[in-house]
């Protein structure tokens, strides 16, 4: 028998088993309960299997302390803060579900484990009936439609327990004469177990580090689990192969959110492969219309979202505050909203109705159908409170970093705005509109209730913000809300591929002051920034000289209190107006990362081996001459 057994040991990394089949999966809420985790690993249990959630007794698990809440909650709420809406909407649906689960009362698990053990059956008739006979209909149709074609990339995309594993391995074998297998990859190389098992010697795992680093351009790639990679990564391999054939989840607990789904094909049409999506509905690790996987997607708010947009043609209402107490009371609501939140934004996961219901700083506002609960657009925001003194100046050195508070914390790690950390700034976590209903000016009318309802507030905030992915149509939407652009990112992100925009929006005269710090900030970035990738980098126009402020944010750096990024443009303008010069290789080594030369590169010139280092040798470097 394999069984699964997650605690807070493995709770962190459970996307490492995803792709694996069990016969028991063993959940402890004890040790703190994601919706995610129950979401995710409920599918790796084949027909006939077992489910166990150990939970507190329900009046008990209401009022307990939670380990989960350290990861959900921001600074500075804790379990004590949280009104538990989430927990009374699941225990609610727990106890109204006939059929399954069934409930078991006891003091401890070993008095029950006879009676669970007897709960599990051979595999279901589906699951046997596949490994004997072959491909399914639906995987015998993407074997009969899939060729080896240069340039192409098919898609394979379903629920979980639907064979996309196995049909990668069935694919193998066929594709073989056709072209040289060149592999299969993954985050993991047991993620790939099914596919390679299927293969039967047709493929071998190789790493995705091993196939980027070769320098070689595979004929054709199997990807496995591929929403669990990084969308840069995953985008590389693509670009190194010829043909690529990918595998991965319809919805987005493995890693990507739904990143993978609404960002994956622009970035494919913008490299001009040819596309291909195919999609399997039909299970094969239990039966059709199985009542667990039936009741998991019901009760955790993670249904498919296809198919169930209301009509534009229905009348709508005004924009209105959404009632968490109501909307933990209320099942169908509360789905339609999670609904409308999965099919628009690429990162909502079933743990986000947790973080919406327990946060006290989460608020909801939305557009409804009129006379009725359906909506079409929703507004989700998180109140950033100012931080008490001692934390504040913790966090301004750098020996601190609470979670949550995004906003103040990059204006005041990454820009030098101290005077976020004492602000309060309302950030804007999700706009979310039915497909239907898109450009029609929904998403403007939730931010204007939002300012409205906030002039009519006692306190308001001095900021409003928003974080997103670098696209030019979200910024522009963003732009024409009077929102301006302070910072653009220098990584990219796992989730959706591009470098991280943050935009504000002045409520009061005091977030005047901190868009006009935090536009300084960019303006010496925009200053030293090269006209092309890898060029020398200067200051393109004349810059005043740096501030005090500025020269502290240059000493915390040679503290290990700011990262390279928040202060290379000050580092610059430094160089070009001080007498003081770094040591030769230094001086060189500045200009390459500003320029966007590689590390590898800088190693050699520095006589160092990695970021890590040549980051302390360049504190150092500046250190000594300051």
């Amino acid at each position: 028998m394999r069984a699964l057994i997650v605690d807070d040991r493995f709770k962190r990394r459970y996307q490492d088993y995803l792709g694996q089949e069990y016969d028991l999966l063993l959940v402890s809420a004890w040790s703190g309960f994601s919706p995610n985790v129950l979401a995710a690993l409920s599918a790796t249990v084949r027909g006939g299997g077992l489910i166990i959630l150990l939970t507190p007794a329900p009046a008990q698990w209401l009022t307990y302390d939670d380990p989960e809440y350290a990861r959900l909650l921001a600074h500075p709420w804790t379990a004590l803060d949280s009104p538990a809406y989430f927990l009374r909407y699941f225990i609610g649906a727990l106890t109204a579900s006939t059929g399954a689960p069934r409930r078991f009362e006891s003091g401890a698990i070993e008095d029950m484990v006879d009676e669970f053990l007897g709960c599990i059956q051979a595999d279901s008739p589906s699951a046997a009936t596949t490994a004997i006979s072959g491909p399914t209909d639906e995987q015998a149709s993407v074997l009969a439609n899939l060729e080896a074609a240069s340039g192409r990339v098919d898609i394979i995309s379903a629920e979980r327990g639907r064979g996309k594993s196995t049909l990668l391995g069935y694919l193998a074998g066929s594709l073989a004469a056709a072209e040289p297998i060149s592999g299969i990859t993954a985050l993991h190389p047991w993620q790939c177990s099914v596919a390679l098992r299927q293969a039967a010697g047709s493929l071998n795992f190789r790493a995705p580090d091993e196939i980027l680093q070769s320098g070689q351009r595979p004929a054709l790639l199997f990807i496995d689990e591929a929403a669990a990679l990084p969308l840069p990564m995953l985008l590389a391999l693509i670009d190194c192969a010829d043909q690529v054939v990918l595998a991965s989840t319809s919805h987005g607990y493995e890693g990507s959110g739904q990143g993978f789904r609404l960002r994956l094909a622009g970035h494919l049409q913008a490299r001009g492969r040819e596309v291909h999506w195919h999609a399997l509905e039909q299970p094969v690790r239990w039966d059709a219309q199985d009542p667990v996987e039936a009741f998991v997607a019901r009760i955790l708010l993670f249904q498919n979202t296809s198919g169930i947009q209301p009509p534009p043609s229905k009348a709508i209402g005004s924009p209105e505050v959404i009632d968490k107490t109501i909307l933990a009371d209320d099942p169908a609501a509360l789905a339609a909203i999670m609904r409308l939140l999965m099919e628009s934004h690429y990162q909502t996961s079933a743990d986000d109705a947790r973080v919406i219901l327990d946060s006290p700083g989460i608020q909801l506002s939305g557009i409804f159908v009129a006379d009725s609960s359906e909506p079409v657009a929703i507004l989700m925001t998180d109140t950033e409170e100012p931080f008490e003194d001692a934390l504040r100046e913790a966090i301004w050195q750098g020996r601190r970093r609470p979670r949550g508070h995004l906003t103040q914390q990059v204006l005041a790690q990454q820009l030098g705005v101290e005077a976020a950390l004492e602000s309060t700034i309302v950030r804007i976590v999700r706009v979310a509109v039915a497909s239907a209903y898109r450009r029609q000016g929904l998403a403007s009318s939730l931010l204007a209730h939002l300012e409205a309802f906030e002039d009519k507030a006692e306190a308001g905030s001095a900021l409003h913000a928003a974080s997103f992915g670098n696209d030019p149509v979200s910024l522009a939407f963003w732009l024409s809300q009077g929102y301006t652009l302070v910072r653009q990112g220098q990584r990219q992100s796992g989730s959706h591929g591009g470098e991280a925009l943050l935009v504000i929006k002045p409520m009061e005269e005091s977030g005047e002051q901190l868009t006009r710090d935090a536009l300084l900030a960019r303006g010496r970035a925009l200053a030293t920034e090269p006209a092309e990738p890898a060029s020398d980098s200067h200051c393109l126009w004349p810059q005043p000289a740096l501030e005090p402020w500025e020269r502290e944010l240059i000493g915390l750096f040679c503290d290990g209190a700011r990262p390279i990024e928040a202060v290379l443009p000050l580092l610059l303008i430094d160089r070009c107006q001080s007498s003081a010069e770094l040591e030769a290789p230094w001086q060189s080594a500045l200009r390459d990362l500003a320029g966007g030369g590689d590390w590898a590169a800088i190693g050699r010139l520095t006589g160092l081996s990695g970021k890590k280092a040549i980051v302390a040798g360049l504190r150092l470097a500046v250190a000594r001459i300051i």
